[in-house]
């Protein structure tokens, strides 16, 4: 398998509409019990494709200098096998917002290829922003890593499986919910920066946007 990641926005993704399209086929029928999809294409209003269009104007995300989207590509077939963007948090301008619309089509889940390829270089980006930290967040039905990494950080001995990987080792997380584009959501931070600094920073995501369930 020989995998390379491309890095695109919203003002160039056009030349990889075709095979994001084709990607989108494939993950249909392993992504249908979740909210991928309509995360991932032209549904309005958190679609992708759809919020790469100009016509979102100063809704448009992902635009160059404001974020990046890693695309995945096997590079033997041509085919985009994966995805995750990265952006500036709109919570803080201490952090990015990384792991955005994250998806790798199932056969490529072998040695942890997701935090290998794209979270990796969204931790790019994100470094030379200069950032504090990357925020990665986590909806109930995809939040086993947010529990593990909960887990651990509390001493308490838990079953990691294949989902894991040492790259989540020193991520802190957010304690409780916050609310990130009207949805509320669980997070944590990836850390560039003294400990210190992102538990404080987790402090204050918690007071300002955290959401009392």
């Amino acid at each position: 398998m020989s995998l390379n990641v491309e890095i695109t926005n919203a003002e160039t993704f056009e030349r990889h509409l075709a095979p994001y399209q084709s990607f989108l086929r494939r993950i249909t029928d392993e992504a249908q019990n979740t909210k991928v999809l309509v995360n991932m294409g032209w549904e309005p209003p958190s679609g992708l494709l759809y919020l790469i269009q100009p016509e979102r104007d100063q809704f448009r995300r992902w635009t160059q200098g404001q974020g990046e989207i890693a695309l995945l590509y096997d590079r033997l077939t041509g085919s985009i096998v994966g995805i995750s963007a990265v952006e500036h948090s709109p919570l803080s301008d201490n952090i990015s917002s990384g792991g955005n619309r994250c998806w790798l089509q199932r056969d490529y889940r072998l040695k942890n290829e997701v935090s290998r390829f794209l979270l990796a270089s969204n931790f790019v980006w994100t470094q030379r922003q200069n950032k504090i930290g990357m925020m990665l967040t986590f909806n109930d039905y995809n939040k086993s890593i947010y529990d593990i990494i909960v887990a651990r950080t509390q001493g308490r001995k838990v079953s990691i499986g294949k989902v894991w990987s040492d790259w989540w080792d020193d991520c802190v997380p957010i304690r409780k919910k916050i609310m990130l584009h009207n949805v509320p959501q669980w997070a944590v931070i990836k850390p560039n920066a003294d400990l210190n600094l992102v538990e404080e920073e987790v402090q204050e995501l918690a007071e300002l946007y955290g959401v009392n369930e």
